[in-house]
């Protein structure tokens, strides 16, 4: 339930929207591979299933199970169209890459503001 409240209401809001845009598509990539009962929507799968997915990262981050992993931005091409991945290493952007049909080409300098 969200804290109408909360201190940091919209920094988690500008967090939770890049979030969902980079989960939509891995959730998309992941039930595509799903079979979804033909009298079930499939949009209320999906939600139920992004619901699942936060809960999971919030009971993994409150136990203290998962510790945030540094990550490094890596230059990827698909198509000649060039794109950008956060990912802990290059084998982990080249996993990433391939999820949209492209591959990593390098980590880009870290350029802190």
């Amino acid at each position: 339930m969200v804290n109408n409240n909360y201190k940091y209401k919209d920094e988690a809001a500008v967090t939770a929207a890049v979030m969902i845009e980079n989960l939509y598509d891995t959730v998309l990539w992941t039930l595509d591979r799903v079979e979804v009962p033909e009298d079930t929507e499939y949009n209320e799968v999906h939600a139920e299933f992004m619901e699942q997915v936060i809960a999971i990262m919030y009971e993994m981050c409150k136990l203290g199970e998962k510790k945030p992993t540094p990550m490094k931005e890596y230059l990827c091409i698909e198509h000649g169209e060039y794109f950008t991945v956060f990912a802990k290493s290059l084998e982990h952007a080249k996993e990433l890459a391939l999820t949209w049909g492209g591959e990593a080409i390098k980590e880009l300098p870290h350029n802190p503001e």
